[in-house]
């Protein structure tokens, strides 16, 4: 009608015109009804409350009082509406009108505009129409008072009170609506949890649920109309708690449907013990008014329903109300002055009720607990659901309420009717639950990285009390002690380290603590949102909306996979930033150290563990895959081109640059081999200013670098390894092949005075690049060595079972399979009955080995190199690194390994074993050495060489060579040359330990 007429209020007035008295006195006789839907009432008489008596709990709640509390919602609207439909009524009087109600002597106003209707006005602002549509429930009433009179009824004298119920609707509204849900949300909170755990009180309390469902429903409603309601007068309705009622009211009506069994049980039973027997007894007393009619058979009809137990009772119903029909005629006017018969309404009404309890339990729900009419006020849901997520009052635990009940939306268009419209509504239900589920993931992902990368996260939390941070706080704390142990004394309580005072640093595990109060609650603020949000999608292992199925627990871990690969992307791939001094480095930082990557590595496994503690997603799954995608996978995929592309791992990227550095690190990077430190560091010559070698190269580094990058990433950086060893081995073979003739002819004037020929650097000047060759193969191998070492410390430590039983078949079995090799490998072992032999190595290079004859002059050529001027000028022995300054104890490597390939690769062939190989070298490189001595041009480099020959002799396997060695160079002279050589080192340490005792002397 309102879109019928141009002017709804006057032709709904002219409409009503002719009933209005009747529909006056029925609104005068539903002012009791009414009053039972007031916060009032249900705090006085406690109706909705379970725990209040306890004694009462299993007792039924089949009152007319509930049946009165459902119909609460239609009776706000039917008073609104009819009486600005019927103004007549407005004049009627408690009392003299109806003479249901008594008149009040102390109210100074007695009339229905103040008994009723001002209740409704003081209470709500707009009232549904239908949908989106909705009315100000105030403007027709003022039209009312500004146009109606007539001659029993003036509501001009009105417009004052009227006026007061806006402005009470204005001021006291929201927080009367506010107080009520509150009531509500805590007696469904209670009723919510005790039908949880004794589903049976569902069936004899059934009635009470749906009175809270119907009143909490109409009170959603309420607030959602009013949230973007604007007007001056009006206060805003904000309330914090809104999702945990939309929730209650959700979960209240699943576990009813999941216990439908128990209501329908308990109602069947109800109707056949007790309400059977009394129908058929009030039937038998009026049986007399009811002779020879149609309504004694359909009466009777409904008690023989009563009685039988049939599941389908519409019938039953649909019988009454024929019968309510008739009976409602004018020819039973009398007889419904009779007790009897109206005794027989009132048990017929509640017989009514119950009876759908039975076989319309769903359709219960869905009219008094159904949040299907929020679908018209998206917008407001939309916002409601955000600031429940994540706004300042966040309640993240309720979250997923809002993706339950979307599943409701396409009721509000009948099966029947229109299925497009219903398909449509549905779609758009989908879709906003697919939204939903993204936002939810979304803000899961927003709070791991404030736990992890938050200016007071996890991950700066952890850099607090690591690196240089603790040890510049050491240093800083060392230096105030001591400027404080001057003119401090322990016994004033004013000084700094007075008895009283203890400052925060001086407190154990200070370094991690949070430096305020506010930066804790803020932390713990953040990580409980999560976990209530990650409950939220807990709870909910499936989540039908329409014709679709979620699972939030498989969609965040789809969408979890993806967060872990991206940031484990970004930790293993970060690029440190380059700083000034480094920004003409030759060598760039393509990843940041090991140990930091780790670090950053394990805060974030620390943040997704929060995620393991409340829903049912393997964290540790989803890291194991994303790190074999980063570190294994090489599978080729296609772009949008249509073109093969590879997807490079971080191992390629790690193993590429580790690889360059090392090949490189003599003769481009100028790095240092330090022995006894077993890596490379970095010198002042190194052309690299934004870092140092060592934070990559280092032992503890090379340990963290074997867990990122596991076996695999090292077995790929060994296949660079080895490649480069050939090439380089490859060269090493054409220098010494170049010269064979030569060093042949030189062994054997090895016992003549031609031995040490004036002519040696232009004789054998083709062996000055020997000598970088041999150290970059050196480097290349003891980083070999490096990586299977780090492999079996990481194996030992990590997995020790499989570590402990491997180097026990290496140790044990003889004939090992293919599989059990490879797994030796990757555990960083070395076959027990092989010591010192690498197969992967002397496998490479038998090739080479076989196909070349003059392998067996490298020894002497190694001999001969000590003569050569130019290799050693300005090479001198450095006592502290023991080693070279060009690193020239790698090239002892090199020949170390070269040998022990040689002889596996020629195991038949006596010339090339090991012994023979290291006795040749000692015969040669002593007798070069004496003559040497007596020349005058070696005076600078002699006593090097004499220690290098003296190293390379000492690692040989076998100890027969070092007698071998003493039979052409003495040994008292090669201790001479050594304590020459360590004399100045030792002065300088004796002085410096005579400076500390005579500091300590005199504190």
């Amino acid at each position: 009608m309102f879109v019928d007429f141009e002017k709804p209020y006057v032709k709904l007035q002219e409409a009503f015109f002719s009933i209005q008295n009747h529909v006056g006195r029925a609104l005068q006789n539903m002012l009791p009804v009414f009053d039972k839907g007031s916060l009032q009432y249900l705090n006085q008489k406690r109706p909705l409350e379970m725990l209040g008596e306890p004694d009462r709990i299993p007792y039924p709640a089949i009152d007319d009082t509930y049946i009165h509390i459902i119909l609460h919602e239609e009776i706000t609207e039917f008073v609104g509406f009819s009486y600005f439909c019927c103004p007549e009524a407005l004049g009627l009087r408690a009392g003299k009108d109806s003479p249901s109600l008594k008149a009040n002597k102390n109210a100074p106003d007695d009339r229905m505009w103040t008994l009723l209707l001002g209740k409704v006005l003081q209470n709500n602002f707009l009232l549904p129409l239908y949908g989106d549509e909705m009315i100000n429930i105030h403007e027709p009433y003022q039209q009312l008072v500004k146009n109606y009179k007539t001659p029993s009824l003036n509501l001009k004298k009105d417009k004052s009170s009227l006026k007061a119920f806006e402005d009470h609707a204005a001021q006291y509204s929201a927080q009367s609506h506010r107080d009520k849900r509150n009531y509500l949300r805590m007696q469904l909170k209670t009723i919510s949890r005790m039908m949880m755990d004794s589903q049976g009180l569902l069936g004899p309390k059934f009635q009470l649920v749906l009175a809270l469902l119907a009143l909490s429903r109409h009170e959603l409603l309420w607030y959602f109309r009013h949230l973007e309601w604007n007007s001056k007068k009006y206060r805003e309705v904000q309330d914090q708690d809104i999702a945990e009622l939309v929730h209650l009211v959700e979960d209240m009506s699943q576990t009813c449907l999941k216990h439908r069994e128990v209501i329908r049980t308990y109602h069947r039973k109800l109707l056949q013990g007790l309400y059977g027997p009394r129908t058929s007894n009030i039937l038998e007393s009026c049986r007399a008014r009811f002779e020879g009619g149609q309504v004694l058979n359909v009466m009777q009809s409904i008690v023989d329903h009563i009685n039988q137990s049939d599941s389908d009772l519409k019938a039953l119903r649909l019988n009454w109300r024929r019968a309510e029909a008739y009976m409602s005629g004018y020819q039973f006017k009398a007889s419904m002055l009779d007790q009897n018969c109206r005794l027989m309404f009132q048990t017929m009404l509640k017989v009514y009720e119950l009876s759908r309890n039975i076989d319309e339990i769903e359709m219960q729900l869905v009219e008094k607990g159904s949040l299907k009419e929020l679908y018209f006020y998206n917008k407001q849901v939309d916002q409601v659901f955000k600031d429940t997520l994540s706004g300042n009052q966040s309640q993240p635990l309720y979250v997923m309420s809002f993706v339950r009940i979307l599943n409701s939306f396409p009721d509000n268009i009948s099966k029947n009717l229109n299925q497009e419209m219903r398909k449509m509504i549905g779609r758009k239900s989908v879709s906003q639950g697919e939204g939903y589920l993204q936002s939810i993931v979304s803000h899961v992902r927003t709070m791991l990285d404030q736990l992890r990368g938050s200016p007071n996260g996890f991950l700066n939390l952890a850099n607090q009390i690591g690196g240089d941070k603790v040890a510049d706080r050491l240093k800083q704390r060392m230096l105030s002690r001591s400027s404080n142990s001057v003119g401090s004394s322990p016994n004033n309580p004013s000084s700094p380290n007075g008895p009283n005072s203890q400052s925060t640093s001086q407190r154990p595990g200070f370094e991690s603590y949070y430096s305020s109060k506010n930066l804790i609650e803020h932390m713990t603020s953040i990580e409980r949102n999560l976990t209530y949000c990650l409950f939220s999608l807990a709870r909910s292992h499936e989540i039908a909306v329409y014709d679709t199925l979620f699972s939030p627990s498989e969609y965040l871990r789809d969408n979890l996979q993806q967060y872990v690969n991206q940031h484990l992307s970004l930790i293993l791939m970060a690029k440190p930033s380059i700083t000034k001094e480094g920004r003409n480095d030759q060598k760039t930082q393509d990843f940041r150290p090991p140990s930091q990557i780790m670090y950053e590595l394990e805060t974030f496994c620390m943040s997704l563990k929060i995620i393991e503690q409340c829903i049912n997603v393997d964290v540790q799954e989803l890291l194991t895959s994303a790190l074999f995608d980063h570190m294994v996978n090489q599978q080729p995929i296609n772009n949008p081109h249509n073109e093969a592309d590879t997807i490079e791992p971080a191992s390629m990227v790690y193993a590429r640059w580790y690889v360059d550095m090392i090949y490189n690190s003599n003769n481009k990077y100028k790095l240092q081999f330090v022995p006894h430190k077993k890596s490379m560091v970095s010198t002042k010559d190194t052309p690299i200013n934004g870092y140092r070698a060592e934070e990559y190269l280092d032992v503890n580094e090379m340990r963290v670098l074997a867990r990122l990058m596991g076996p695999f990433g090292f077995k790929l950086m060994d296949d660079m390894l080895l490649d480069l060893i050939y090439q380089q081995v490859e060269r090493l073979r054409d220098v010494i092949s170049s010269l064979a003739r030569v060093l042949r002819e030189q062994e054997q004037l090895l016992y003549t005075e031609q031995a040490l020929d004036k002519d040696m650097n232009k004789k054998f000047g083709g062996l000055e690049n020997m000598l970088p060759i041999a150290i970059t193969i050196g480097s290349l191998m003891e980083f070999r060595k490096c990586i299977k070492r780090s492999l079996r410390e990481s194996a030992s430590d990590y997995v020790p079972v499989i570590y402990k039983v491997l180097q026990s078949v290496s140790a044990q079995c003889e004939n090992q399979s293919a599989l059990v090799q490879k797994l030796i490998w990757d555990c960083g072992l070395e076959d027990e009955k092989n010591v010192g032999k690498d197969a992967v190595l002397n496998q490479k290079l038998e090739s080479l080995v076989q196909a070349s004859s003059v392998w067996d002059v490298l020894p002497v050529a190694f001999a001969v190199m000590l003569t050569l001027n130019k290799v050693w000028k300005d090479v001198d022995y450095n006592v502290q690194l023991e080693g070279w300054n060009n690193n020239a104890h790698l090239s002892i490597t090199c020949f170390n390994e070269l040998a022990l390939a040689l002889s596996a690769c020629n195991n038949q062939d006596s010339q090339f074993s090991i012994d023979n190989t290291y006795t040749k070298f000692a015969e040669v490189s002593s007798m070069l050495l004496l003559n040497m001595r007596l020349a005058k041009n070696y005076e600078k480099q002699v006593n090097s060489c004499h220690i290098f020959a003296d190293r390379l002799i000492k690692s040989c396997p076998s100890a027969c060579t070092v007698s071998v060695q003493e039979e052409f160079s003495p040994y008292a002279m090669t201790r001479s040359i050594y304590v020459q050589t360590y004399e100045p080192l030792q002065r300088l340490n004796s002085v410096t330990a005579e400076g500390t005792n005579s500091s300590e002397a005199q504190e």
